[in-house]
């Protein structure tokens, strides 16, 4: 390794000679380490997945009141009706979004996120050799945030989609995406989390959470592991605040086992149907289990239920707890959630809830969750 210490600088001319020096010193270095077992294969997952991702873009009009009557600011009056005129007219601009796909049938058909799934203006497709196609929306899912279009292309790559049951804290993942209009992006991090919910996205909340600080256009784009599998459709970063503005911090994807539980729904254009129970429910607080004379902060309270629902045919009232589904320990709301719209619709499954302290044992039929 090439040291240098600066005990007086003679001039800059000099200085920029020594920096380049050590910069060609430092590259030839850095040539000369070979690559890890798990750099070989991120690379070559990387080239066989890029060529099944694509770029996504959309286009449309939207109408705005940015100002209501009587409240418009003087340079902007030119853009609004005069007085006595309709003064429900509205402004009209474009409304451009980039994102990421990747084609999951040869016959044209990507899976991406649903916030690029438009139904009116243009969406355009750019594949990894630079084509270019007009995307029609085969179907969408907002309670997940998931969404295929189709392309009329034939014969494209195909990505191949894996098992996301199998993933552990730590694991090394790749996301691959479009960052400032640069398709093919690929970063690399690590599962800093799994199970992750309540952060007021989606129905299904059900996250893989990694450290790649991913752009927006990483939205719909893979995450990958070391053999080049789909292990997660990305959804969305968190980002921070410092002294140049905001910055992504954690990214989150969906897992894909259950993305490959509703792409046959979406490719037929149809409705994906969700388990339904028909309460509102809270978490149980440390204070809420001590009222209630409950061991473990565990299990939901229901805040309301919804008449004519499963849960009021079967007499589920306001202040039960509902302390196991199925069989199996609810911890939350969420995990609630996540077991009855994985149900399937018209079974029957056992409750145990807690009613002034006693427990009881109920028998409900999961209905289909209303759009």
């Amino acid at each position: 390794m090439l040291k240098v210490t600066f005990k007086k600088v003679v001039s800059y001319d000099l200085m920029i000679l020594l920096l380049t020096q050590i910069q060609a010193t430092v590259s030839a270095e850095a040539k000369s380490i070979p690559l890890t077992e798990e750099a070989k294969r991120l690379s070559q997952a990387a080239k066989r997945v890029i060529p099944a991702v694509v770029m996504i873009k959309t286009e449309r009009v939207v109408k705005v009141r940015v100002f209501p009557p009587g409240r418009i600011p003087d340079d902007l009056k030119k853009y609004f009706p005069k007085e006595g005129e309709d003064s429900s007219k509205a402004i009209e601009w474009r409304e451009c979004a980039i994102g990421t796909g990747m084609i999951i049938d040869p016959q044209g058909f990507i899976l991406t996120c649903e916030a690029l799934a438009i139904d009116s203006g243009k969406t355009e497709v750019i594949l990894s050799d630079g084509s270019k196609y007009v995307a029609q929306v085969k179907g969408k899912d907002s309670r997940a945030g998931v969404a295929i279009l189709k392309i009329p292309a034939k014969k494209l790559p195909v990505v191949r989609l894996g098992d996301s049951d199998k993933l552990e804290l730590g694991q090394l993942v790749m996301a691959i995406g479009t960052a400032k209009n640069l398709p093919g992006t690929v970063c690399v991090g690590v599962i800093s989390g799994l199970h992750r919910s309540g952060l007021g996205t989606f129905l299904y909340e059900d996250f893989i959470q990694t450290d790649i600080p991913v752009a927006e256009g990483f939205a719909g784009g893979p995450l990958i592991n070391l053999d080049g599998e789909v292990i997660g459709l990305i959804a969305f970063a968190t980002t921070g605040k410092g002294d140049h503005g905001m910055y992504p911090l954690f990214s989150f994807a969906i897992p894909i086992n259950f993305v490959k539980k509703i792409i046959p729904t979406l490719k037929a254009d149809k409705s994906v149907e969700y388990g339904w129970l028909g309460i509102y429910s809270e978490n149980i607080s440390e204070e809420i289990a001590k009222q209630y004379h409950i061991a473990e902060a565990k299990g939901v309270l229901v805040a309301d239920v919804v008449k004519g629902s499963p849960a009021d045919k079967v007499g589920i009232k306001i202040g039960d707890i509902i302390v196991e589904y199925n069989g199996e320990v609810v911890r939350d709301s969420q995990d609630l959630i996540l077991k009855v719209i994985n149900t399937e619709i018209g079974r029957k499954v056992s409750l145990k809830i807690i009613r002034r302290g006693i427990e009881q044992s109920l028998s409900v039929e999961i209905a289909k969750r209303p759009e």
